[in-house]
């Protein structure tokens, strides 16, 4: 029997899955990940590796680590679907799939990246490599991962993850709720499925720390501690959004709530999630 290599990746990646089983209203789960060594490009000395961890629930969470690029030098990162240009996926010139966003060296080149997915953006040749881009101009790729090898497995993980709602505040009738996923190599996994928001609209959402104005977490007008990417509600006001960040910044009182904001206006906030309940 012939078995494609697309198959072969889909196996791959489902062999990573997470197995899971309720516990008091909580899901625990265990499972692996791959992570992939970057490769130098076109010159550059810089090095790192991306890790990929398959999560249950659909999604994919991605921690990219660099070093030895330009210091405090904003890049960007974007998974690419294979192209036609080469066999090899970092030369095949293929189209951006997902995004990380900007992000900026440190004083000695180096930083951490993350990305949570819809694992369907990213599956098969839709996630054949990962480059990593200098800002200023998208075509100095001085990093490259090509996700078609085998990659290594990693530790074994473990996690835990929660559901929680969103209370509508100042006389909205919006809704939605928060899954909480946090995996025992530091980072959380956090999903927000939002409905009922104005259409068309762009909109931020932030975790909180507590504070002091109130003993009602969502009242207490605590500073921002980690934030989302900035989203746009579709035709009928409805988004998912989707973060992976470092469980040290949202843990205990630095993540006692989640607001949602409208971008144009930060004070107004239609959706409010208390985590402190």
């Amino acid at each position: 029997m012939i078995v494609s290599r697309s198959a072969l990746i889909l196996f791959a990646l489902s062999a990573i899955g997470f197995s899971a089983c309720n516990m008091s209203g909580s899901t625990m789960f265990s499972g692996s990940a791959k992570q992939y060594v970057f490769t130098p490009q076109g010159g550059s000395t810089a090095n790192g590796n991306a890790k990929k961890i398959l999560l249950s629930d659909g999604t994919t969470a991605t921690t990219l680590t660099v070093n030895g690029l330009v210091p405090l030098t904003e890049y960007v990162a974007h998974y690419h679907t294979k192209g036609s240009a080469s066999a090899s996926a970092c030369l095949s010139n293929g189209a951006v799939t997902e995004g990380f966003g900007s992000f900026t060296t440190n004083a000695s080149g180096n930083t951490t990246v993350q990305l949570l997915s819809d694992t369907t953006k990213i599956t098969g040749s839709a996630g054949a490599y990962i480059n990593v881009h200098l800002a200023s101009s998208l075509s100095t790729v001085p990093l490259c991962a090509d996700l078609e090898g085998a990659g290594t497995t990693t530790d074994s993980l473990t996690g835990i993850t929660k559901e929680d709602n969103f209370t509508a505040q100042g006389g909205s009738t919006a809704s939605g709720t928060t899954k909480i996923a946090t995996l025992s190599d530091g980072t959380t996994a956090t999903t927000l499925v939002l409905t009922g928001l104005q259409a068309n609209t762009e909109y931020a959402a932030h975790y909180h720390a507590l504070g002091a104005a109130s003993s009602n977490a969502c009242q207490s007008n605590g500073p921002i501690s980690l934030g989302f990417a900035n989203f746009t509600t579709n035709a009928s006001g409805n988004a998912t959004v989707r973060m992976l960040g470092t469980t040290t910044l949202i843990s205990g009182a630095l993540g006692a709530y989640i607001n949602v904001h409208t971008a144009a206006d930060l004070t107004k906030v239609p959706l409010c999630d208390n985590l402190t309940d």
